[in-house]
This record gives structure tokens, C-alpha cells and sequence, in this order.
């Protein structure tokens, strides 16, 4: 199993616009096979996807689905860097 935190920092006046683009994909994600988790989290200056996958290549196929694809090109502008993605795996 894999688990991954991505936090996204978005610019400041795009918070919103950024946050509803992401959260555009967490449906259609949470059905993908090999998807176990897909939750959108937020403080007041960061969005977070805290995710679950069977393994790496449940992952690969979420990223290379056209919604997914379409939003990471629509936020690039709208981030103040790029994502910041921790991959984890359980230890105990």
C-alpha cells in the first residue's frame, strides 16, 4: 500500500478558484481502481490531497487520467510552487 500527502500552496487570490478546481477530481478519483483514499483538506494557505493507493501503479494510472492531467495544467499558474508530494509506506 501507498499512502501521499501533496500539499499545494496557492497564490493568495486564487484560493478558491484553485481549491474548487481540485476539488473537481476527488469524485471521479475516489472510483478509480486502486484507489483506497482521496480526501481534499485545507488551512488558510494550503490545500492538501491525503491519499491511499493499492500500490505505485494504481497511482501512475491516476495520473494519467485526462481530469487529472487537465487540472494539474489549470492550477501550475494558480500554485506558488510546485506541489510538495510526500510518498509514504506503512511501517506498523
Amino acid at each position: 500500500m501507498l499512502y501521499l500527502v501533496a500539499r499545494l500552496t496557492p497564490q493568495p487570490d486564487l484560493f478558491e478558484e484553485t481549491r474548487t478546481s481540485v476539488a473537481g477530481i476527488v469524485e471521479p478519483t475516489r472510483k478509480e481502481k486502486g484507489c483506497l483514499r482521496f480526501e481534499l483538506h485545507s488551512d488558510d494557505e494550503h490545500l492538501y490531497l491525503v491519499e491511499a493507493w493499492e500500490d505505485e501503479a494504481a497511482l501512475e494510472f491516476h495520473y494519467a487520467q485526462d481530469y487529472t492531467r487537465m487540472v494539474m495544467t489549470a492550477n501550475e499558474a494558480r500554485l506558488e510552487g510546485p506541489p510538495r508530494i510526500e510518498k509514504m509506506h506503512l511501517v506498523a
